[in-house]
């Protein structure tokens, strides 16, 4: 029997959307805890921690902000929300 055309358009639809939301979710999650190691690496190791920490996060961070928003403004942006993210676990640690 054939399926109808409007529920394999939604099946399709729906597994792009689950994909792209489960894929987004997954590397937020690695991010976090990039962050957390690296906020962990900086309690340890000091200034030296803090500028590992700067060189590996800031091409992710221009990246995946260019990936998701398109802008190197919101790149920028992200950077410093970054920045402060960090000086809070730092001080958490």
């Amino acid at each position: 029997m054939v399926a109808s055309p409007f529920s394999i358009l939604f099946e399709i639809f729906f597994v792009i959307f689950y994909k792209t939301v489960n894929t987004i979710i997954v590397v937020f999650k690695l991010f976090i805890e990039l962050v957390h190691s690296l906020g962990y690496s900086i309690s340890v190791a000091g200034p030296l921690g803090i500028i590992l920490a700067f060189v590996v996060l800031f091409p992710l961070i221009y990246f995946l902000a260019k990936f998701f928003f398109g802008s190197v403004k919101i790149a920028l942006i992200s950077f410093f929300v970054l920045f402060l993210l960090l000086i809070f676990i730092l001080s958490i640690i």
